[in-house]
């Protein structure tokens, strides 16, 4: 939606099963950071962003990746992958909007990176009605609250309410914790059924169009005047099993509109996006 509004949009993928970017690309694996990396340190090559970074419809895309499952620490390879990303010149990059898409755990220090280093400004809380998933989001929101005690700038923007079956639970957890509701997605089997074959749902020419399109509008909204800046925003998926504690409140924590962590320094060079525009084009093939 931020695209089809003429937005630059950047969105990375920092999940070790690297399936972000595959509902974009209609099913397709994207190659990882780690993985490119990997091979090209041992083939003697010096790795570029046209490796790397993929386009469809507007959205740029990329995915840190990971260790296979049980072969390493997926959140030590987080972490060398926004190693990578600043070498590449991370924070100098042209876009509006820089989406990073977490899962839910951040008890590993790994997960919670954007948060300790000031890399993001805002954390989307997403999350469902099951005592589990609300578990999760109560850490993600503990995190923010102790990095913003050490002087942090992150904080949380809201909760998107994923498969909302209308029991309320999930928003009676945003008022506790005192964080707004910034959408509701319903568990309607149309969704479910788009998601299993890799439809993106959110286009402004479906019956869920005017659903998706109202975050990105407050959004904009509600930081017209940082436009020149990138907009760097966390999203947690709050789906991992645990059990609910009592919850904390942000109340007393809440940002200061439009924060500038210290990761947005200077105006952004444009040279990234125009290598974008000549490099991104080809086609992902699957793995």
């Amino acid at each position: 939606m931020l695209a089809q509004m003429g937005k630059k949009v950047l969105l990375i993928g920092c999940d070790p099963k690297s399936d972000t970017t595959s509902l974009l690309f209609g099913g397709r694996a994207c190659p990882t950071i780690i993985q490119t990396s990997s091979r090209m340190k041992e083939a003697g090559a010096e790795l570029s962003i046209s490796d790397v970074c993929f386009k469809r419809d507007g959205v740029f895309a990329m995915e840190l990746g990971g260790p296979e499952v049980g072969r390493g620490c997926g959140g030590r390879g987080i972490i060398h992958g926004f190693e990578t990303l600043e070498k590449l010149g991370f924070h100098e990059w042209d876009f509006d909007y820089v989406l990073l898409d977490f899962l839910g755990d951040v008890v590993c220090g790994g997960f919670g990176l954007p948060i300790a280093r000031d890399m993001c400004q805002k954390v989307v809380v997403v999350g469902s009605n099951d005592l589990q998933s609300l578990y999760v989001a109560n850490n993600v929101c503990s995190a923010v609250q102790y990095f913003r005690k050490l002087g942090g700038n992150v904080g949380v923007a809201g909760m998107v309410i994923n498969k909302d079956d209308g029991t309320g639970e999930a928003a009676a957890f945003a008022e506790a914790v005192g964080i707004p509701v910034l959408a509701s997605i319903p568990q309607d089997e149309d969704i479910r059924r788009k998601s299993a074959n890799y439809q993106i749902i959110g286009h402004p020419d479906n019956r869920w169009g005017p659903l998706f399109m109202g975050w990105p509008r407050h959004w904009e909204l509600r930081h017209r005047y940082c436009h020149r800046r990138s907009i760097r925003t966390a999203c947690w998926d709050c789906s991992m099993p645990a059990r609910l504690v009592p919850t904390i409140s942000l109340s007393q924590h809440t940002p200061k509109t439009c924060a500038r962590p210290p990761a947005c320094r200077g105006l952004p060079s444009k040279s990234f996006m125009t290598r974008c525009e000549k490099s991104y084009g080809r086609a992902i093939t699957s793995h």
